[in-house]
């Protein structure tokens, strides 16, 4: 063999191996996460935080209950407004908006908000899920150097997904949806990661449908009635 080819296959061959999978870069996504039977493990969530959202704070109050059911709740110029999933309906209250009373979401919408439900997320037990992910090139957010993985639901919907390659956790997301009717491309943003009881969670977040959030509290695996995320007669 050439020397030349002797380079060539040093050179490539070293390029190959170095190269991460999308199952290498999850894998090391839960276990910086605190590992996938910690993850497992979790069972309900609640987030007490303040939404800044268009220069106005207000308290707002996101509850988890795995499989079960979502409910987000807030208090806007004084009044009580709320939004629930659950694995039947979702409903929303924002007497702002001139709703008397909670009104059901739209089937399409309600479908689009059960992966709500899941609160190990994407990357636990992705293939029986049905979850296809690609990894594309890394890129810089922030001047921090990411791992840029583009998963596919069984339902053909898109998502990018940006993790820190140091800290190898999710610092943004990129995913279309739809807003008053023409699909468009919108961004969540994670950061301020600190460990609670074991699960490592994000202490600021930005998503379109909340605003900036800043986490005052995480509560885990506290008992939940499941009448929490049903609408009351």
């Amino acid at each position: 063999m050439s020397r030349i080819l002797v380079l060539c296959f040093l050179l490539f061959g070293s390029i190959s191996f170095s190269a991460q999978t999308a199952e290498d870069i999850i894998e090391m996504n839960l276990k910086a996460r605190g590992g996938k039977e910690k993850i497992l493990s979790l069972k309900n969530m609640k987030m007490e935080c303040i939404s800044n959202r268009q220069g106005m704070e207000f308290p707002l109050t996101l509850t988890f209950s795995h499989k079960q059911g979502f409910r987000m709740d807030m208090q806007i110029m004084g009044m009580d407004c709320f939004m629930l999933i659950n694995n039947k309906a979702a409903y929303s209250y924002f007497p702002m908006r001139g709703q008397a009373s909670p009104e059901a979401m739209p089937d399409e919408m309600h479908k689009t908000m059960l992966s709500r439900l899941d609160l190990h997320g994407d990357f636990i037990d992705y293939d029986a899920k049905g979850i296809q992910f690609t990894v594309l090139p890394e890129e810089k957010i922030d001047e921090r150097v990411c791992y840029v993985l583009l998963s596919k639901s069984k339902e053909g919907k898109e998502k990018t997904i940006y993790l820190d390659k140091e800290t190898k956790l999710v610092v943004k997301e990129l995913s279309k949806t739809e807003v008053e009717g023409e699909e468009k491309e919108v961004a969540a943003t994670y950061s301020d990661y600190k460990t609670i009881d074991g699960y490592v969670l994000p202490m600021a977040m930005t998503s379109p449908m909340q605003g900036e959030l800043k986490v005052s509290k995480y509560t885990i695996n506290a008992e939940l009635k499941p009448e929490l995320f049903e609408l009351k007669n």
